[in-house]
């Protein structure tokens, strides 16, 4: 799951995608507009055709907006996106370059809860710079977080245009979050309320 940049707060959050329609009733509404006009933006891509494809009806990628504490929503877009997507999270990305990038993918290092550290599986596909979740948390942990992170995810894969739940290797970096890092993660569902994280 991937993006570029961001140019966030002192919490490391930045502006979420605007969309339009009626007002929402909750933060999942909300933020489920938002991952709507953010998932057609890049769908509509003019200058990348494999960008079109990846958002697109038949693609296979994830979008997500996430809010800590009620504050405003931060956006990510799964692959690894070009720097005009700089509005979307980037966690351990931002600012380095292909050597530190690569060294980093070796390592498995993370910003995640430094006294506590989550370390990612070096062996899996890129969960580290692809995934939305990791995007986010990167990036909100560059804020030193706590709270209560309310994430609402839309993965979309083959039959399945919009499945809310973590990949195995995103619920894994969520759960030590959660577990050692002072955050509670609700996750929006089915219903407008979000509901509990939980964790094995």
């Amino acid at each position: 799951m991937s993006g570029s940049g961001n140019s966030g707060d002192s919490a490391g959050l930045n502006q979420g995608s605007e969309a339009s329609g009626d007002a929402p009733d909750s933060p999942c509404e909300e933020m489920t507009q938002q991952n709507e006009a953010l998932r057609g933006q890049l769908a509509g891509d003019q200058e990348n055709a494999s960008i079109r494809g990846a958002f697109g009806p038949n693609g296979a990628s994830t979008v997500a907006h996430a809010s800590l504490n009620g504050g405003s929503a931060i956006g990510a877009a799964s692959r690894l996106l070009p720097g005009r997507y700089a509005g979307l999270a980037q966690g351990l990305w931002e600012n380095t370059t292909p050597e530190q990038r690569r060294e980093m993918r070796q390592s498995g290092r993370s910003n995640v809860c430094p006294d506590a550290p989550f370390q990612y599986d070096v062996a899996a596909f890129r969960p580290h710079q692809s995934h939305c979740e990791s995007k986010i948390l990167e990036t909100l942990f560059a804020g030193t977080p706590a709270g209560t992170l309310v994430l609402n995810i839309n993965w979309q894969y083959e039959n399945c245009p919009n499945d809310p739940n973590p990949c195995a290797a995103c619920k894994r970096l969520l759960c030590h979050a959660q577990e050692h890092c002072g955050i509670d993660i609700m996750l929006c569902q089915e219903e407008p309320e979000p509901e509990p994280l939980e964790c094995p």
